[in-house]
């Protein structure tokens, strides 16, 4: 109740009540990591109002890394986008945006072979087969972020444009990536949000 209450201020510009509350919900004995991503979040869109780009960048960060639900997670990560962009430290790493260009190609061409050559072998197996199966007139993915997690294995914030049976749409997706080989491969698909 006090996040949604926080949220409502901040949503009437009365930054300094939601702040207060926002940080009362982190102070909390045990929170929920629902509760703690919603707090960060809350506090970074408190600090890109006040032009602390680094400072709400941290929040974001802070509130993915509570991997609490869904739209928490997609809010914190557009969020993060945001902030890392007006403070300029957005990174992507060139070796992914390479490879996401071949899984491009690869999804375009609507060969099974193509794409499975770029998947870890026995993942995704309804993914494959759907884009496969429709075929895809237009796949562009923009690599917005990457993110490693461990020494083989990142993350990729991406935005999506696609046409699939005369039908356009757009959005993004958190695609994970596995190095494979000296190279990457497509392991997971976090989020997706393509509409």
């Amino acid at each position: 109740a006090r996040i949604i209450l926080a949220r409502a201020l901040l949503g009437q510009n009365r930054n300094d009540e939601a702040e207060k509350l926002f940080r009362a919900a982190m102070e909390e004995t045990l929170p929920t990591p629902a509760t703690l991503a919603w707090a960060n979040i809350g506090l970074g869109e408190l600090a890109l109002k006040k032009g602390q780009a680094a400072e709400a960048a941290k929040h974001f960060d802070d509130a993915v890394r509570a991997d609490a639900e869904y739209a928490s997670s997609l809010a914190a990560r557009a969020g993060r986008i945001r902030a890392e962009t007006a403070a300029n430290t957005l990174q992507v790493d060139p070796a992914i945006r390479t490879f996401i260009t071949q899984l491009d190609q690869a999804i375009t061409s609507g060969k099974k072979t193509e794409l499975e050559s770029r998947v870890v072998s026995g993942e995704l197996f309804r993914f494959i087969n759907g884009v496969v199966g429709t075929q895809p007139e237009i796949w562009q993915t923009r690599v917005l972020r990457t993110e490693q997690l461990d020494a083989n294995l990142a993350a990729a914030d991406v935005s999506l444009e696609t046409k699939e049976l005369g039908r356009q749409q757009s959005g993004t997706a958190v695609l994970i990536l596995s190095r494979a080989g000296g190279g990457w491969k497509l392991v997971g698909i976090d989020l997706f949000e393509v509409r």
